[in-house]
C-alpha cells in the first residue's frame, strides 16, 4: 500500500489496459494481492471483561470496600486513637506508678543479728549475717530469680521517671511508644516478681494453691499483652494508611 492507501491492483488500474499490465495483473493476483475494497476489514470484538456490566460489578465492589475501610477507620478514631493531651493529663500518675514499682522490697524479711543457729541453712553457711535476706539462705536459686526479676521492673520504672522529669515533649508519638513499651515491661515484670514472691513466702501445704493462682494471674496476663499488642498493630496500621492517603492526595 502507498502513501495514497492504494494496493498495487489499484494503481494498475490506473494504469493503460494492454497486454502488460493484464499480465502484470495476473501475476498480482498469482501472489493473492488483493484491492483494498477486497480485503475484509477485521473488527476486535469487545473482550467479556470490559462489558460496562463487570464494569459496573467492579465499581460496586470497591465502593463496598471503601465503606468497610471507612467503618474501621471511624471505629479506630472514636476507641483506638489517642484523645487529646491524655498522655500530659497522666503524668503524675505515672509517676506514682513507676515510683511505686521501684520501691518494693524483697519478702521473707532480714536477720536481725548474726547467727548460727537459724535453722539448717545457717549451719551449711556457717553464719546468717544481719540485714541480709532470710530466703536467700534458704531458697538461694529462687532468690536470685526473684532479684533478677525485680531489678527489670525497677530499671524500667526508673526509665519512665527519668522520661517523665527530663522534659521530653509527651505528644510526640516516638516518647509515647518509649513510655508504653517501659510501663509494659514493669508491670510485667512486676507481675512475675509479685508471683515469685508468693512461692517464695507461701507455706508448703499451701503451696500448690498458689500455683493455680500464679497460672491464672499469668495466663489472663499474656491474653492481655496480646490485646494490647494487636491494639498498638491496629494503631500503627491506621496510621501508616492515613501517611499513604495524604501524600496521594498532595
Amino acid at each position: 500500500m502507498n502513501r495514497k492507501g492504494l494496493t498495487a491492483l489499484e494503481v494498475l488500474d490506473h494504469c493503460p489496459r494492454d497486454f502488460i499490465s493484464l499480465t502484470i495483473e495476473h501475476i498480482l493476483i498469482e501472489s493473492r494481492i488483493q484491492r483494498l475494497r477486497d480485503i475484509p476489514i477485521f473488527i476486535p470484538q469487545q473482550p467479556e471483561h470490559s462489558s460496562p456490566h463487570l464494569y459496573q460489578e467492579q465499581e460496586e465492589s470497591h465502593e463496598q470496600l471503601s465503606s468497610k475501610w471507612k467503618k474501621w477507620e471511624n471505629f479506630y478514631t472514636k476507641y483506638l486513637q489517642y484523645q487529646g493531651n491524655w498522655i500530659e493529663e497522666t503524668r503524675g500518675t505515672l509517676m506514682v506508678v513507676a515510683t511505686v514499682i521501684a520501691t518494693l522490697s524483697p519478702p521473707g524479711g532480714v536477720w536481725q543479728e548474726n547467727t548460727r543457729n537459724g535453722g539448717h541453712s545457717c549451719k551449711s553457711y556457717g553464719v546468717c549475717e544481719a540485714g541480709t535476706a532470710v530466703v536467700g539462705y534458704v531458697w538461694s536459686e529462687d532468690y536470685v530469680t526473684f532479684m533478677f526479676f525485680n531489678t527489670i521492673s525497677f530499671f524500667a520504672s526508673l526509665c519512665v521517671v527519668l522520661i517523665l522529669i527530663s522534659g521530653f515533649p509527651l505528644k510526640n508519638k516516638v516518647v509515647m511508644w518509649v513510655l508504653t513499651i517501659d510501663m509494659t515491661i514493669a508491670v510485667s515484670f512486676m507481675l512475675l516478681t509479685y508471683l515469685w514472691a508468693l512461692g517464695l513466702v507461701a507455706p508448703d501445704h499451701l503451696y500448690y494453691r498458689f500455683y493455680k493462682i500464679g497460672f491464672l494471674l499469668g495466663g489472663s496476663w499474656c491474653i492481655i499483652l496480646l490485646g494490647v499488642a494487636l491494639i498498638q498493630t491496629a494503631r500503627l496500621v491506621f496510621c501508616i494508611k492515613k501517611r499513604n492517603i495524604i501524600r496521594v492526595k498532595y
